[in-house]
């Protein structure tokens, strides 16, 4: 029997008194890291291809911090991210940044490395543990230490009142299930409410870009920025040689117009 095969109001009590348990035993152990220290150990799994796209990704940014704050898997993920955001973001004129459910940040190199500039990221379920009892929040602020202009925000997006130049968003929760298998209660399934808070948070003349998993989730997300009146670029396909994923991912491209004599929000 899985949660899905309980009633409906068992699911909700438990998930609510698994979410109450998570965020008052909140105490992590210290995570334990192995960071790269130099990239010699990553080349030898990369192809002549592969290697030269690194080289180049390294004329265009800087990516030196990266061998002190990553292990082998999140280096590649770091790689996939940063190749995604400068092929289909391209660049972008950026003074404060925001990503949107950060999870663990082990991503945040690429985001540092791509606009050079602080980032704030906000993850709702930041007491989410790993296999060995690390929670998210310890790993995102191990992480961020090598980063030290740049803030994890535990907590709700809905929180957040300050503006952002740029804002990313991969896999936001646009339908109820995987909302569910993370663990998190029903009364978080906000999709609407979230874009529209995120929207406002948004500068005008900035931009947000938002990575869904699948063709559903992209047809509901097409469906949210219309019903908020967003004009968004669908990207398609979101691929890299570097993607250590297995489930197709799509992307948007949403940027909010410039009103002259216009205070907006």
């Amino acid at each position: 029997m899985t949660a899905q095969d309980l009633p409906t109001n068992i699911r909700k009590w438990s998930a609510e008194a698994l979410w109450w348990i998570k965020n008052t035993v909140t105490y992590s152990p210290p995570p334990v890291k192995w960071p790269l220290r130099s990239t010699r150990s990553m080349e030898r799994f990369l192809s002549s291809t592969d290697r030269s796209r690194v080289q180049e990704l390294t004329t265009r940014y800087d990516m030196s911090r990266w061998v002190e704050a990553c292990n082998r898997w999140e280096y590649t993920e770091n790689l996939y991210l940063l190749d995604v955001l400068d092929r289909y973001v391209k660049t972008t004129s950026t003074s404060q940044c925001l990503d949107i459910g950060a999870k663990s940040w082990s991503y945040l190199p690429a985001l540092h490395s791509f606009t050079q500039t602080a980032w704030d990221g906000v993850e709702l379920d930041c007491y989410q543990r790993h296999w060995n009892m690390v929670t998210r929040r310890a790993y995102a602020e191990y992480i961020s230490r090598h980063f030290n202009d740049s803030r994890y925000i535990p907590g709700s997006l809905l929180d957040i009142s300050e503006e952002y130049d740029f804002i990313t968003w991969i896999l936001p929760f646009v339908t109820p299930g995987p909302l569910e298998q993370w663990g998190l209660p029903s009364r978080y399934y906000q999709p609407a409410q979230l874009l529209q808070h995120a929207w406002g948070l948004l500068k005008p003349g900035g931009s947000i870009f938002i990575i869904n998993q699948g063709e559903k989730e992209g047809i509901r997300q097409r469906k949210l920025f219309a019903e908020a009146k967003i004009s968004a670029r669908y990207l398609g396909s979101i691929t890299s040689r570097f993607s250590p994923f297995i489930n197709m991912r799509v992307g948007w491209l949403a940027h909010k117009p410039v009103i002259r004599g216009t205070a907006t929000r």
